[in-house]
């Protein structure tokens, strides 16, 4: 979950997935409409962040991907 979009099951992502695979090239039955907007409904914008953006700094640490042997001890 990233503060905006909700977790899905893994059921319903599979379902979602399959439905998009098999209706490749051509419109969504009514069915699978009605699938789809269960899974994921409609949203009513502005959507509202769950976590505000962070401006602080950021360690380089994990970027940096430091081994063991470059610095001595």
């Amino acid at each position: 979950m990233d503060g905006i979009n909700p977790a899905l099951s893994p059921a319903d992502l599979r379902l979602e997935r399959r439905i998009f695979a098999a209706s490749h090239g051509r419109d969504l039955t009514p069915e699978e409409r009605v699938a789809l907007e269960r899974i994921r409904p409609p949203r009513t914008y502005p959507v509202r962040l769950a976590v505000q953006a962070y401006d602080g700094p950021i360690a380089m640490l994990p970027v940096a991907q430091l081994y063991e042997g470059m610095f001595p001890i």
